[in-house]
Order: C-alpha cells, then sequence, then structure tokens
C-alpha cells in the first residue's frame, strides 16, 4: 500500500504529539499529580521470592524508589541509591529556601489565623450545639 504525503504528514504529527503528551505526563508526576501510570509504577514489587527476604526499611525504601518524587527525603533516598535525578537540586528545598523563609512564614500566620476563626465559627454555629 501506497502512502500518501498528508498521511505520512498526519502520522508524523501524531507520533510528535504522542511524545508530547507523555513528556507532560511525566512533569505532571514529578509535581506530584497520581496518574494511572504513577499508580501502576507503585503497585510493581519484586518477585516474591525476593520481596519476602526484604527487612521491613528494604521494602519502605523499595516503594519509594519507585515513586515519580524527587523531593525531600524521597529524592536523597534515590540519589543515595545512585538513581540518576532529572535535577540534582530538587531534593534539597524540603525545608524551602532561606531566601523565601519570611514570606512562608507571613503565609503560615494567615492560614492558622484563617483556621482559628474555621474552628471558632464550627464551634458556636454547630450543629450538635444544644443550649
Amino acid at each position: 500500500m501506497q502512502y500518501t504525503p498528508e498521511m505520512i504528514d498526519m502520522i508524523r504529527g501524531a507520533r510528535r504529539e504522542a511524545v508530547r503528551n507523555k513528556t507532560s505526563e511525566r512533569e505532571r508526576e514529578r509535581r506530584g499529580e497520581m496518574t494511572r501510570r504513577a499508580i501502576k509504577s507503585l503497585n510493581r514489587m519484586p518477585p516474591a521470592r525476593v520481596w519476602s527476604k526484604l527487612t521491613p526499611k528494604q521494602q519502605f525504601e523499595d516503594r519509594l524508589m519507585r515513586s515519580p518524587s524527587e523531593g525531600g527525603f524521597t529524592g536523597a533516598l534515590k540519589r543515595r541509591r545512585g538513581m540518576q535525578l532529572r535535577d540534582d537540586n530538587t531534593w534539597k528545598w524540603e525545608g524551602g529556601r532561606k531566601a523565601n523563609f519570611p514570606n512562608l512564614r507571613a503565609v503560615e500566620s494567615e492560614i492558622r489565623i484563617a483556621n482559628e476563626r474555621k474552628r471558632f465559627e464550627t464551634s458556636t454555629n454547630g450543629p450538635d450545639l444544644v443550649e
């Protein structure tokens, strides 16, 4: 069967779109979104004969190694185990950058005030309050 130039262009465009979609899916996973692919990856495990010989700590670390996250404790563990990460500095940012601390503290205090207000409103106007 002979493919027309229009069909070839359509096929190439579809391939480019598929690659773009997979790339954006991986980026969403790294940001923390649980996609179908990430869930399948997390559910995988070594063969039962190997899994049964692992200690609980090793089992926990194995599950973390399969997670798409590259930040914080998971990123540090992956680096320690020799896994190549997309961005070598992401795992260091768990506590936040020192330059952002004042802003983070201001946002935290706003959230605390809002939570206190909501807690007070529900305690005084709650449906379970009987007088």
